[in-house]
């Protein structure tokens, strides 16, 4: 049984900081849930880390993992409008289940913009980035494309 769950998970890497830190965001996120103000703030501050972090790495906006983080950060700003709080919700289910699973929806979403695709976009093509099981690195690699 230890060597199936393995396998199931083997796709999580617990042991890096990009993990983590993901985590760290997911908790306080759900947190955020509650109402209290404090953690939507520090929820949006480690966003921006992030996303500043990783644009002061790689300098350049075309790097996906760090399209991704400045993605999630103006989602994230944009859940702060009152119409569009809606969009925390989708947030905090959607980055728990990135932790727990390793399937990282809007990562998919953004393979469908045209610079982030080598190939044509077909609808075989939308349903592998929709539906293919999370990989282990980066999606843009890891699907069958």
């Amino acid at each position: 049984m230890a060597i199936l769950e393995n396998a199931m998970f083997a796709h999580l890497n617990i042991r890096s900081l990009a993990w983590w830190l993901w985590a760290i965001l997911a908790g306080l996120l759900v947190w955020g849930l509650t109402g209290d103000p404090l953690a939507r703030e520090a929820a949006i501050a480690l966003a921006l880390l992030q996303a500043a972090g990783s644009l002061s790495v790689h300098r350049n906006v075309t790097h996906f993992p760090t399209q991704l983080r400045i993605a999630y950060a103006l989602w994230m700003a944009a859940s702060f409008v009152q119409p569009l709080s809606i969009m925390y919700w989708i947030l905090a289910v959607g980055t728990t289940a990135r932790v727990l699973t390793g399937y990282c929806a809007m990562a998919r979403l953004l393979l469908l913009l045209p610079w982030n695709r080598s190939v044509s976009l077909t609808w075989r093509r939308m349903a592998t980035i929709a539906f293919h099981p999370p990989v282990e690195g980066s999606v843009v690699t890891g699907l069958p494309l």
